[in-house]
């Protein structure tokens, strides 16, 4: 049988592909990925998606805020560092050569609820970067930036003359280092955002190039960069993917076990998860209130960080501790509750507790919508506020690809929030309504009754979203040997953003 051309193509691609895979030594540490968040752990529980391939797991050292050390796989060298918020906005030094700022982030809070005090602002800041900084050597390969909304990670010769302190630029520490770049879906809203995609050679789309085209809907663009864009998909490893991809007598199973332990007159289950981000714990109360009016649906809210908690105490909601430590049954201010608890995960694991509910509530974050898609369950997406409309692209691909229903809290139904939900072709009352205790009780039951709208688009074709940890693991190695971004979506199959 003749061979086509196609074939012939094919075959000289992966003999190329397989000597460049063979370049690596493995005993040199080459690869720096920041992975630190300075509102939870978005970041490191997307990069632990991919580091762990083969070819790279060995080669990697990892950024990630000290308490999250834990986290890192094994055969990765974490390299921990105190994030307490402080950054420098460099926009007015690319707005004209203005001064850099110093910012806080975020308000850093103990386990009690209360405000961290720290000692200098500049010694803080000092102490962070150069922790980065440290991570960069004269082998380094790759620089890879897990997150866009911290672009003057790129120019740390920069932030080292505003503050004294002796920074230099990556190439001016390792000639043959590279630099890439997270992106998420969401507007390039901060010229400093748009420095680093120039300085930086790749650009990483964390996302499906089919999802973010369809949430953005045209309205995206990057100024010329869009050759620099790599997508493999949303990274989700393959141990995470079989712990989602459950039939459906193993998801009854969950919820059977479930509801026969903590709720016997319950016959649905209706999980929520909103992550460790700012915002999330006021959406508790509602979700409590609604709940009155689902008394045979066993309710549980994922509270990693105990904001929910705290926040229903201060309401007057009683939260009682169970005997599975950290869950906790949550009793209205009448004792008019009796279907709803914090942490109530099927064998203490939050995938699997996920792939078994009838129904998702989630935040519109990185992990928690990819991971709800995942699923195949309906899923009600609540995007909270965010810079350059982060979760509402997000919430929007939902929508658009018919995954879910949106929600909006008060604090996004701004007029602008609701004109970029119009330019992206959805507009409040029709696809979207407001975050209350009806809309999310009438939700629930209208999914509940009418659950194959959403699950008829199967895991065969949300699949074709994912990227495996094989195939974005290779990504970022190509990356580190240098590769062109139009040869590694050559080698590797992907699409382009133009």
């Amino acid at each position: 049988m003749a061979i086509s051309k196609q074939e012939m193509e094919n075959a000289r691609k992966y003999f190329e592909l397989e000597q460049i895979l063979l370049r690596t030594n493995p005993q040199v540490r080459d690869i720096l990925v920041k992975a630190n968040d300075g509102r939870g752990m978005g970041h490191i529980s997307r990069v632990i998606n991919f580091i762990t391939y083969d070819l790279i797991r060995n080669r990697t050292e990892v950024i990630v805020n000290r308490k999250f050390i834990e986290k890192v796989p094994q055969g990765v060298i974490p390299i921990g560092v105190e994030d307490l918020g402080f950054r420098i906005d460099l926009d007015p030094y690319f707005n004209g050569g203005g001064v850099p700022k110093r910012y806080q982030k975020f308000a850093p809070v103990d386990n009690d609820g209360k405000i961290k005090l720290c000692g200098c602002i500049d010694q803080a800041i000092s102490d962070y970067y150069s922790k980065i900084m440290s991570g960069i050597h004269s082998d380094t390969k790759l620089v890879y930036i897990d997150d866009q909304n911290s672009p003057e990670t790129a120019f740390l010769d920069i932030i080292g003359k505003f503050i004294d302190a002796q920074f230099k630029a990556v190439k001016e520490v390792s000639n043959n280092a590279g630099m890439a770049i997270e992106m998420e879906t969401q507007d390039v809203f901060r010229e400093s955002m748009w420095q680093a995609y120039k300085r930086t050679r790749y650009i990483h789309l964390s996302s499906s190039m089919e999802f973010f085209k369809t949430a953005a809907g045209g309205m995206f663009s990057l100024r010329g960069l869009e050759d620099k864009v790599i997508a493999a998909g949303f990274p989700l490893s393959d141990l995470n993917k079989k712990k989602l991809d459950l039939n459906e007598n193993q998801k009854e199973t969950i919820r059977k076990e479930l509801i026969d332990k903590y709720a016997e007159s319950c016959n649905k289950f209706f999980y929520c998860t909103f992550g460790g981000g700012d915002g999330a714990e006021k959406v508790g109360t509602t979700i409590c209130e609604a709940a009155k009016s689902l008394d045979k649906v066993l309710i549980s809210i994922s509270d990693t960080t105990g904001k929910i908690r705290h926040h229903l105490e201060n309401k007057g909601y009683k939260v009682m501790p169970v005997e599975e430590e950290g869950v906790y049954k949550v009793t209205g201010k009448n004792g008019d509750l009796d279907n709803v608890y914090l942490n109530l995960k099927y064998g203490g694991d939050h995938l699997t507790t996920l792939a078994g509910a009838d129904v998702i509530l989630t935040a519109a974050g990185s992990g928690g919508t990819y991971e709800a898609i995942r699923t195949c369950n309906p899923m009600i997406i609540l995007p909270l506020p965010r810079p350059g409309n982060e979760q509402d692209y997000k919430a929007a691909g939902v929508k658009k690809m018919g995954y879910g229903e949106i929600l909006l809290v008060d604090e996004c139904q701004t007029s602008k929030t609701l004109e970029f939900y119009k330019e992206v072709g959805l507009e409040m009352g029709e696809g979207i309504n407001a975050f209350t205790n009806d809309s999310v009780s009438s939700l629930v039951e209208n999914m509940l009754t009418n659950k194959e709208k959403y699950t008829s688009i199967d895991l065969a074709q949300r699949d074709k979203l994912f990227g495996t940890e094989e195939m974005i693991g290779k990504t970022i190695y190509l990356m580190a040997e240098h590769l062109e971004p139009g040869e590694i979506r050559y080698y590797l199959d992907l699409p382009s953003l133009r």
